[in-house]
């Protein structure tokens, strides 16, 4: 009878710890190695394929739920993949740092690439609008961006100092490049540059909030957003300590901006609570199935999920996590780890 007692009572506090621990119901369902230092992912809706670019190995994994189907060569030092719903390409930009076949944008369609076009030097990222279908492309050490319809480069827009991010805002069709060195927003308007908007300290990132039409810029040095309203600064936000990304939830309208070790949600221009996540947050999303958002913290190897302004779960990923994104054809939440050379596929 004791012996039974132990055993059930073992069996509650297991329980219990188990409970506690996947209270979010995430979990890993998968592994997927794919291609050498893995630094993005992409998703496109045709298809339901997730696009990986692989830094280490200058090529794009192609994961259909949790198989690679393609490995695609692409140019020099992938770091990024951007959407076009016009005309169903992804569109990958290749750093390069001056190597051969770096400095350009290669095209695919489906599984090839299809067009290979030359773009300023060390282009890091890219945006799509849909205002006008072009593609952005941030030449990070030209201080510049190429505009790409279709395959073509139709116009060069000289922006501030290193662009490193560009978001764009539907309402207005205005595209948001974040000049990390001269701590300016350049806004762009089709081909023309219309305004130059002054920021905080080292701004990085830039976030869209759809529910107020504003756009978060975060400032990494002086732990600050600057939330922008068209082309002036209408409220600076004091974060925590060294903000790296924001993601919008539209579930509760919060704005969630990551931080050295907690991440801020605001609500309009002001923080209304500071969560506790893992070590250096550097990176979330937003699941439209579950409304919960994702966080990567890339110094402890783990993700964790928010839900509302609590952390719910903590996910042990593969080695130094840098994004995540969520697939809606399948639900799930895919984690490109650069160390380990793999993909982690969440529930």
């Amino acid at each position: 009878m004791k012996k039974i007692l132990i055993i059930v009572l073992f069996g509650i506090l297991l329980f219990g710890c188990l409970d506690q621990s996947s209270a979010g119901g995430s979990s890993v369902l998968a592994t997927v190695t794919v291609g050498n230092h893995p630094s993005s992912a992409a998703y496109d809706p045709a298809n339901g394929y997730m696009y990986i670019t692989n830094d280490g190995s200058d090529t794009v994994s192609v994961v259909n739920g949790s198989a690679v189907i393609a490995t695609i060569p692409v140019g020099t030092a992938p770091s990024s993949a951007t959407y076009d719903p016009g005309n169903g390409y992804m569109y990958v930009t290749n750093g390069g740092y001056g190597r051969a076949n770096g400095d350009t944008v290669s095209i695919i369609n489906g599984t090839s690439v299809i067009a290979t076009v030359p773009v300023g030097h060390v282009p890091a990222f890219s945006t799509y609008d849909p205002a006008n279908g072009y593609v952005y492309v941030l030449d990070k050490l030209n201080d510049s961006v190429s505009v790409i319809s279709g395959s073509s480069v139709i116009s060069n827009v000289t922006v501030g100092w290193l662009p490193s991010y560009a978001v764009c805002d539907p309402s207005n069709g205005y595209v948001y490049v974040v000049n990390a060195v001269d701590n300016t927003v350049s806004v762009i308007n089709g081909t023309t540059m219309i305004a130059t908007v002054p920021v905080g300290s080292s701004t990085q990132f830039a976030a869209y909030d759809p529910g107020d039409g504003y756009v978060y810029a975060v400032n990494s040095v002086d732990g600050t957003v600057s939330v922008i309203n068209g082309t002036h600064v209408i409220a600076t936000v004091p974060v925590g300590v060294n903000p790296t990304s924001a993601v919008y939830d539209p579930g509760n309208g919060y704005m969630y901006v990551t931080n050295g070790q907690t991440v801020s949600a605001i609500s309009g221009s002001s923080v209304i609570t500071e969560i506790k996540v893992g070590n250096f947050p550097i990176y979330a999303t937003y699941d439209s199935g579950n409304g919960y958002v994702y966080v990567v913290n890339g110094a402890d190897n783990t993700i964790s999920v928010i839900n509302g302004t609590s952390t719910i779960d903590i996910v042990p990923v593969g080695g130094t996590p840098e994004s995540a994104t969520y697939n809606p054809s399948n639900g799930h939440i895919y984690v490109v780890n650069f160390d380990s050379g793999t993909v982690s596929v969440l529930s």
